[in-house]
């Protein structure tokens, strides 16, 4: 869920949130299946013309999605997977 706001004629900023849940897609089960993620989610989009904004959306994760400790050559690692990315956003309003 997001807020849009328009700063100007033909600039846009989003907020908000992300809720994902990963499912299996296949017969293999992953160190990600059934499990859920939080962002934060925030976007600048740029009006082309009346009908088309282009943008991009970048989603902070606020939860680990995995976690794992190990022990090599008698020392130990940890290792943290948080999820981020950016993507590019297209919007087309049907009039």
């Amino acid at each position: 869920m997001s807020a849009q706001f328009n700063l100007t004629n033909k600039i846009g900023f989003e907020v908000g949130g992300n809720y994902r849940f990963f499912l299996p897609n296949n017969n293999d089960v992953d160190a990600l299946t059934n499990r859920g993620e939080v962002g934060v989610v925030s976007a600048l989009s740029y009006k082309i013309t009346s009908q088309l904004n282009v943008g991009i959306q970048y989603c902070y994760g606020l939860t680990k999605v995995y976690t794992s400790t190990g022990i090599i050559n008698s020392e130990e690692y940890s290792f943290e997977a948080w999820n981020k990315f950016a993507q590019l956003k297209f919007e087309l309003f049907l009039k």
